[in-house]
């Protein structure tokens, strides 16, 4: 750690010293050895090489005298007893044969991204060719690495998808008293049995619970679409606002469906199933309740198991029972919904 200069830069020698100083004692406190030294120092100088011998068995007198000479020789400064760089003056320095080193350049830069093993296989038959010693893989990977031999600096280019029209998000999942009938959530399941994949759209109407799925070969936005075309004709109220994850089944044809019949799309935030909370529900109840017991039926004869799906479904919503109802069923709810909505108001007196 070092203190950098956070006052104004004066030619003042006093706040030269004042700076040297400050950071010379943050260097002895980040020093562990040079505490250890300080405190061998005062030890002895208290107590004689025989305290010191008591406390610390294994320091000799001869490196604590060292480093008591150098510490009073510098003025009794701090600094004095950190422990100096113990690298060599002079470093071994790896010797690159001209033609070797020739060599590994043009290959590399007429082959940038060719890497260190294979620039081995064709550097050791021209060392046979030209009778030199053979190199390592590592070796060729420091001089490619040390001369920076990558003449491959052109950027890929990257296609960033611009939309112009900014999501409409929700940050948490719609309370029963902020919504009114025709509030949606819609999701894509994924189911996979025996290395097959079954695809099911499912939405939930948050304020009856009524629900609807589909069966669809693939999760894809045209599917979506056509999915939500088949729940407006079979529901009896208008839909005002459709909520989704970000998956890509609902962009495209199903997000411009959803404009064009002027309805609202809202969009959960990335990784937040809790956000639609309603539908992410359905999901774990029609996988345990029906999915799990009908699953094999679902790979080997598909148009059955639709046709037990449909009948599954006609069950859900008007006979299973709903604790979040108080035990009624989904068409019940419906209809007191709509009862209520329809019902006259009385007049006010004046």
């Amino acid at each position: 750690m070092r203190l950098r200069w956070t006052l104004p830069i004066l030619k003042h020698e006093a706040y030269r010293r004042f700076m040297k100083t400050v950071n010379n004692s943050l260097a002895f406190g980040n020093s562990d050895v040079a505490q250890f030294r300080l405190r061998c120092i005062t030890i002895f100088e208290k107590h004689g090489y025989s305290g010191l011998k008591l406390a610390f068995p294994t320091v000799s007198e001869r490196s604590v005298s060292r480093w008591r000479s150098d510490f009073n020789n510098s003025g009794r400064k701090l600094m004095s007893l950190i422990p100096k760089s113990t690298k060599p003056h002079t470093c071994r320095q790896m010797e690159v044969p001209a033609k070797v080193f020739s060599f590994i350049k043009a290959i590399r830069k007429q082959h940038p991204n060719l890497s260190k093993y294979k620039v081995k296989i064709f550097l050791d038959e021209f060392c046979r060719e030209q009778e030199l010693v053979s190199r390592s893989d590592s070796w060729i990977g420091k001089i490619i690495k040390k001369n920076a031999f990558f003449f491959n600096t052109r950027k890929p280019v990257k296609k960033h998808r611009k939309s112009n029209k900014a999501k409409l998000r929700v940050f948490r999942c719609p309370k029963q008293t902020e919504i009114s009938l025709g509030y949606l959530q819609v999701d894509g399941v994924r189911v996979v049995w025996e290395g097959q994949s079954l695809y099911f759209l499912c939405a939930v109407e948050l304020k009856s619970r009524q629900a609807y799925v589909e069966r669809v070969s693939s999760l894809s936005s045209l599917k979506a679409k056509l999915f939500l075309e088949r729940i407006l004709r079979e529901i009896s109220y208008q839909v005002h606002t459709i909520q989704t994850d970000n998956g890509s089944e609902f962009a495209k044809y199903f997000d411009a469906a959803l404009e064009e019949l002027s309805i609202t799309h809202k969009w959960s935030l990335p990784h937040s199933p809790k956000v639609n909370g309603y539908v992410e529900r359905f999901n774990g109840v029609i996988q345990t309740e029906f999915i799990d017991y009908h699953v094999d039926l679902g790979v080997i004869d598909k148009p059955l198991f639709d046709q037990k799906l449909s009948e599954w479904m006609v069950w859900y919503n008007t006979k299973r029972p709903h604790h979040s109802l108080g035990l009624k069923t989904p068409q019940y709810r419906l209809l007191q919904l709509q009862q209520h909505i329809t019902k006259p108001q009385p007049a006010k007196c004046v």
